[in-house]
């Protein structure tokens, strides 16, 4: 299935009550500054308690079927960090499926409330880290995802 545009013509009211929410998984929201929820709203509730951060990425880990390219993000950099360029060509990806794929790590983490819960930020952060290797820059893993992905047995 492929779903390009979506356009409703309505009130918000009308839209809140037209089902079409539910297709989202979610509740409806204006866009207002006093909505009281948002879509996919991971703010951490005051209550809850703190978690540990590789616990928070086993919960990101198992919350969604992995994608095999994530997979095969995570093993690229299992022995230590590596420049763009090498995380390219050990995949065989070009630069545009590589941001694709940190582009869904970053939202797979901020759909994941745990992970705020922990301190981490919700972006892709939470699992990898910026390293300035040389006159390039690359990623490697966080220790505590590195942590995770192991107990997960992922890497």
């Amino acid at each position: 299935m492929k779903l390009t545009k979506v356009e409703f013509e309505g009130s918000v009211e009308e839209f809140k009550h037209s089902g079409v929410v539910g297709l989202f998984g979610g509740q409806a929201h204006a866009g207002g500054a006093s909505s009281e929820k948002k879509l996919n709203d991971t703010a951490v509730d005051e209550e809850q308690e703190p978690i540990e951060p590789a616990e928070a990425v086993r919960h990101m880990l198992q919350r969604l079927p992995m994608r095999d390219s994530l997979r095969e993000l995570f093993i690229a950099l299992k022995d230590g960090p590596l420049s763009l360029a090498d995380i390219v060509a050990k995949t065989g990806w070009d630069s545009r499926k590589l941001r694709g794929v940190i582009g869904g790590l970053g939202r797979r983490a901020h759909g994941t409330p745990e992970i705020l819960r922990a301190g981490l930020e919700g972006n892709s952060s939470a699992v990898l880290k910026w390293e300035q290797l040389g006159s390039d820059g690359g990623y490697g893993l966080q220790p505590h995802a590195a942590e995770a992905l192991k107990q997960e047995g992922i890497i």
